[in-house]
């Protein structure tokens, strides 16, 4: 029987989470939105009421539609207040560990028919799923950012994935306006084995000129020609901290190249490090915030 999703949780506020709740929301879906803490809960309604702030002013959506948009959302810091979901989107930053965990809790609250979906954009959906009891309810449910915007959504099913939790979840991003791509549980899935093929010799070319004594003139003169070659590692965090281990191993996967992928693993966070330090390729208005403001 074909899963009517009503009622649907997301795990995790911050710019992707917030825009898959939105994009919920906005074709009448009842959504529970959870994040650790009352301080991250906040950026995050922050998050959402900015978006949908701007499709208002926009024209985008009338009052109504906004209101009615939000009304739909409830918000909460406790796992438990996803019990009734028949779905729960996880959108936690991309540790395969603190995925593993979330989901063996999951599996201890939602009901026994309720899907899991992970948001990962590389990590092993199999790995995740076999931390339940019922990994037959696991599949990748990748959105792009923005949420909101972009159509595409990577539907990843496992060899373990039940064909009707597969089916129901294709029919469910169709239903939300999107256009739903069957992925394979694979390295990268399509679009981040896409991507790495295309970054990994510019990431050799600005390594290159990280060793040169006169880099820096290079440097900026890429910056002003081509602002996007820098920008994987001026403005997105995956590149930082945690999801440095992970995005090696997505790397060795997709290129098959160890010995080259590990030394670039250990470049790229002295290059993000430092193009973090002159700000990126945009600044934004304080730490966790989606608004851009003018450098100073």
């Amino acid at each position: 029987m074909t899963r009517e999703f009503s009622t649907v949780g997301v795990i995790g506020l911050g710019t992707m989470g917030a825009g898959i709740v939105e994009v919920f929301a906005r074709n009448g879906i009842d959504v529970v939105a959870v994040e650790i803490g009352d301080a991250p809960l906040e950026r995050g309604k922050g998050v959402l009421a900015k978006s949908t702030g701007r499709a208002l002013a926009r024209e985008k959506m009338t009052q109504d539609e906004h209101d009615t948009l939000h009304s739909r959302i409830t918000y909460a810091t406790d796992l438990a207040a996803l019990a009734d979901c028949q779905l729960v989107v996880e959108a936690v930053p991309e540790s395969l560990e603190l995925k593993k965990d979330l989901f063996a809790q999951l599996d201890q609250i939602v009901s026994p028919d309720a899907v899991l979906a992970t948001n990962t954009s590389s990590l092993p959906v199999t790995q995740i799923a076999v931390a339940t009891a019922n990994p037959k309810r696991v599949v990748g449910m990748h959105f792009f950012n923005p949420a909101p915007v972009l159509q595409f959504v990577e539907v990843i099913k496992t060899v373990i994935t039940a064909d009707d939790v597969f089916e129901d979840i294709k029919a469910l991003a169709e239903r939300l306006g999107k256009r739903p791509v069957v992925v394979g549980d694979k390295a990268g899935f399509i679009a981040n084995a896409l991507l790495f093929g295309y970054l990994q010799p510019r990431r050799q070319h600005v390594r290159d000129q990280v060793r040169h004594p006169r880099g820096h003139r290079q440097r900026d003169a890429v910056r002003l020609w081509a602002p996007w070659v820098r920008s994987p590692c001026s403005t997105s965090p995956d590149w930082t901290r945690p999801t440095r281990s992970s995005t090696r191993c997505t790397a060795r996967a997709v290129t098959g190249c160890t010995h080259r992928v590990r030394s670039s693993s250990r470049w790229s966070a002295q290059v993000c490090s430092d193009a973090r330090a002159d700000a990126g390729s945009y600044s934004y208005a304080a730490p966790g915030s989606p608004e851009v403001v003018g450098d100073h």
